[in-house]
């Protein structure tokens, strides 16, 4: 994550939420309190809640209803807010409160009234005759191209809830100690681009059962040579007793593994021809297309 900012070092032990002392937000801090949690009201420069992780890290949430999100795409207010949110925290969140449907017109319906225990709601039509496409686009494009991370609730408690949920996430262990998406791949940090081209060792892991980050790296590393990584298939043909060797595999990976190969082949998926060693590999540092 970024560096700490001074205000994170001064403020990363004082366990509470921060609450923007403004209408809309104000109505959490109630609900949240009943929930356990520590609420401080003041006046934040951007967003509605801060959150500071055990780690510094400074995570913002801008908290909007549905009919102020809908506003937001004919003004641009939110784009002016995400902006500000960005200069101010490592995170930042937009939590939307609500529900919306597609009316009969074809327009986007907004809930005026919702009971939660009986699942009942009253609807209209939303102010400035939105369609879904165009909901869906406009929030696609503050996610995937502002930065912004969404979560949607659906009442007040819900809403409440998550935040003590993310709260918890950010404060009850550092961000490099959650680990339990390290059973299959690593994810690229937020600010790098999430669509670039993924290591081998991650593309070896997904391929190959029992087998995660940690295994895959060590395959990569065991079964390659001085300029060349194996390629799947030369690891699935390598053979038990000689993938059993890798450090960290074991007898049971290397068993589950040829296991699959087999049952792969029942199904009729033939294997392509074994090439010379390297010419299936992958050179270090170098793509396969």
């Amino acid at each position: 994550m970024p560096s700490p900012t001074p205000k994170a070092e001064l403020e990363r032990f004082d366990c509470a939420l921060r609450i923007d002392d403004r209408a809309g937000s104000h109505d959490l801090v109630e609900p949240l309190r009943k929930l356990g949690c520590t609420v401080r009201e003041e006046r934040l420069p951007a967003g509605d809640i801060e959150i500071i992780g055990i780690d510094g890290t400074v995570v913002g949430v801008e908290y909007k209803l549905w009919p102020d999100v809908l506003a937001c795409i004919r003004s641009g207010r939110f784009a002016e807010q995400l902006r500000g949110m960005r200069r101010e925290f490592h995170v930042s969140w937009l939590l939307i409160e609500g529900r919306i449907r597609i009316g009969q017109s074809g327009k986007v319906e907004v809930a005026t009234a919702y009971n939660t225990e009986h699942d009942i709601a009253k609807w209209r039509e939303a102010d400035g005759g939105f369609t879904y496409p165009e909901v869906v686009a406009w929030l696609m494009t503050m996610t995937q191209c502002g930065g912004a991370l969404l979560w949607h609730t659906s009442c007040p408690a819900e809403s409440a809830l998550w935040l003590r949920s993310l709260y918890y996430w950010w404060t009850f262990q550092a961000w490099e100690e959650h680990r339990a998406h390290k059973a299959w791949f690593v994810p690229p940090p937020l600010w790098e681009n999430p669509y670039a081209e993924p290591p081998l060792a991650l593309k070896v892991a997904c391929l190959l059962p029992g087998v995660g980050n940690t295994r895959a790296s060590s395959i990569v590393e065991t079964l390659g040579t001085v300029g060349e990584y194996p390629s799947a298939l030369e690891v699935f043909e390598t053979g038990t007793v000689r993938l059993a060797e890798v450090p960290g595999v074991g007898k049971v990976t290397a068993r589950k593994v040829w296991d699959a190969v087999r049952a792969r082949e029942k199904r009729g998926v033939k294997r392509r021809p074994r090439t010379e060693k390297g010419a299936a590999g992958v050179a270090r540092g170098k793509s396969t297309t």
